[in-house]
């Protein structure tokens, strides 16, 4: 069973030396205005510093803003600069 991986979008995600560096198909990073583009099962949405962006175990993304997390979805949560 794949398993749930949630990471949050941090500054430090822009700072690699080419944008898309180290970045995972579906994930957009515009370094200069400091978002992120995440193709999710509902379309486009955009990330910005501080949400969370999830890849379930069937390999979708997903998009929760900063300070919410849903009851429902159980997973080790911590800061990183790359989806996986």
């Amino acid at each position: 069973m794949n398993k749930i991986r949630a990471v949050q979008l941090t500054f430090s995600a822009f700072d690699a030396r080419r944008a898309d560096a180290g970045h995972q198909p579906g994930i957009i990073f515009d370094p200069s205005l400091r978002y992120a583009v995440v193709e999710t099962p509902a379309g486009k949405i955009r990330a910005e510093i501080g949400d969370w962006i999830v890849r379930d175990r069937k390999g979708r993304l997903h998009v929760f803003r900063a300070g919410y997390w849903p009851p429902h979805v159980s997973t080790d949560r911590s800061s990183a600069d790359d989806v996986g």
